[in-house]
């Protein structure tokens, strides 16, 4: 994203369906990462749980596997879907332009304020 950006939506029945709708993605986003993680213990663990050597399609499955995961893992936390403070799903969020993230409106604010706070001591 180019600007900042602060996304407020004052209709109640708007509020609950964009709840719905981040929660729904944020559980399917967790899926996906435990079934990853489940064909990753799968490829790399024999029956009794010992590490065990892989041949080297089985290697380059967990190679893919990894970087779908890692995928999966910065594409959330990227996301609008939560704040990256208080982790907060039901909030109006607020896009940091220096730091890339979003944020809801109470940590913004509180961001905000520790910067003019640090200012005013360098000072």
């Amino acid at each position: 994203m180019k600007r900042a950006r602060t996304i407020i939506i004052k209709d109640p029945k708007l509020r609950k369906i964009r709840d719905n709708l981040r929660k729904i993605l944020i559980l399917e986003c967790v899926a996906r990462q435990e079934k990853i993680v489940s064909r990753k213990r799968e490829l790399q663990l024999d029956e009794d749980g010992n590490v065990r050597a892989l041949a080297s399609k089985e290697e380059e499955e967990v190679i893919e596997l990894s970087l779908e995961l890692r995928g999966y893992i910065f594409s959330l936390r990227n996301s609008i879907l939560f704040c990256q403070l208080c982790h907060s799903t039901n909030k109006d969020m607020s896009y940091n332009l220096k730091e890339n993230q979003w944020y809801c409106i109470d940590c913004t604010n509180e961001l905000e304020f520790s910067r003019v706070c640090e200012c005013m001591n360098l000072h």
